[in-house]
């Protein structure tokens, strides 16, 4: 296979790139006739259709002015956060919502190919790099188009993309087990929970954890980490040694334990976090850390915080601050919001299903890490030659080929 690569720019790698409207699509009330598609409708590599806004035939028609998105082109993210980007089917009538712009691969760029590029650690490094040059982080569409990428000949981003895509799809798929297992587990909160006779405090089922350790009086001990860009990157705690870690952290213990974001609490994050095993488990002051009265009750615990609806309003109706990174909770008014009691007794059938559910999705989060690393640490190899692209017909093999190299 030719080893041919060339360094070149977003523009001569794709036909087009063409910005957004620079206003929000009018949300029509009728059946739509296509959906604008903002930051919040690209999900995972994905365009999430519930997530984006739907418009009428004149709305559509005015948005697509100047292109009319059709399948295999890519829709990414400029603002907002910077970097997300996702690839159209060819079954979706979608426009440009706000902050994004759309890139149609040329004739020797492959869309899957490209799309593996533009969502790997380099290129959103380099992203990043040039967006945080302003005060609002966003790239310029004259950004997008100079952003450097590494180009291999057609036929062989082809084969790479053969190798990364089955490792997307079982990612895809992990997460998507992960939230439909959830939200059955919520389905059975919202039926138990509904037959609860009365509210308490959550003090009255947990307590919070206060004992604080400085990670920098051990610099050579190795520590997991649970943070907010821990929790945002999939769920699993930073590996890091103490020298590297400023501020105190609230130490985490053996037994189970609940963590509840007090930082920007618009944005949801409870987390029943998964020790590795390999470092003291802390976690940052950006969390409120719970451990139950009874550790029989902890999945119980967990329900309350991340389920009851209640619960979380009571939470942003405490918020202090005025915007941003500023607002934030108390534990103090995490741990006096009322959540429903249900006896103990009553609730068997429940517990067991959320520990079961809550033990299979550490399972899949943990699996879908793992292929992410693999995946992220493939690609760069891959493009620059480091490891060459088996000449084979079979997906299986030319993925378990790849690893093979990398390992």
């Amino acid at each position: 296979m030719s080893s041919e690569r060339r360094s070149t720019t977003l523009a001569a790698a794709c036909a087009l790139i063409v910005d957004c409207p620079h206003r929000t699509a009018p949300v029509t009330e009728d059946e739509p006739f296509g959906y604008a598609v903002g930051t919040r409708a690209v999900v995972h590599g994905r365009i999430d259709l519930s997530a984006a806004r739907p418009v009428d035939q004149t709305t559509y028609g005015a948005w697509t002015a100047r292109a009319v998105p059709r399948e295999d082109d890519l829709i990414l993210c400029r603002e907002a956060p910077v970097g997300p980007v996702a690839r159209v089917s060819g079954n979706a009538r979608v426009c440009l919502g706000q902050r994004t712009v759309l890139l149609r691969p040329g004739p020797q760029t492959d869309a899957r190919f490209l799309q593996a590029l533009l969502t790997s650690p380099p290129l959103q490094h380099q992203m990043r790099r040039v967006a945080e040059g302003s005060t609002v982080p966003h790239l310029n569409v004259s950004d997008v188009r100079a952003l450097r990428v590494l180009l291999p000949p057609l036929s062989e981003q082809r084969a790479i993309a053969s190798i990364l895509e089955p490792l997307d799809d079982k990612i895809e798929s992990n997460r998507r087990l992960a939230v439909r297992s959830l939200d059955m587990v919520q389905t059975a909160f919202a039926r138990i929970a509904g037959q609860a006779s009365r509210r308490v405090a959550l003090s009255e089922i947990a307590d919070e954890l206060r004992t604080r350790i400085q990670p920098t009086d051990t610099p050579s001990e190795i520590f997991e980490q649970f943070s907010i860009p821990a929790f945002d990157a999939g769920m699993g705690p930073e590996v890091c040694s103490g020298s590297t870690m400023a501020s105190a952290k609230t130490l985490l213990p053996p037994s189970s334990v609940v963590l509840v974001s007090k930082l920007n609490p618009t944005t949801k994050r409870v987390w029943w976090p998964e020790r590795h095993g390999v470092g003291t488990a802390v976690c940052s002051p950006e969390f409120v850390a719970l451990t139950p009265h009874r550790q029989r009750d902890a999945a119980w615990l967990f329900g309350c915080v991340a389920f009851d609806r209640s619960f979380y309003d009571q939470l942003l109706g405490a918020i202090s601050g005025t915007t941003g990174s500023r607002q934030r909770v108390r534990p103090s008014d995490v741990l006096a919001a009322s959540v429903p009691f249900v006896e103990p007794g009553a609730r068997d059938d429940w517990d067991s299903l959320a520990n079961r559910v809550l033990a299979q999705r550490v399972t899949l989060l943990r699996e879908s890490r793992a292929l992410t690393a693999i995946r992220d640490a493939l690609l760069p190899k891959l493009v620059s030659g480091q490891i060459r692209v088996p000449l084979s017909n079979d997906p299986e093999e030319q993925v378990g080929a790849a690893i093979e190299a990398l390992a």
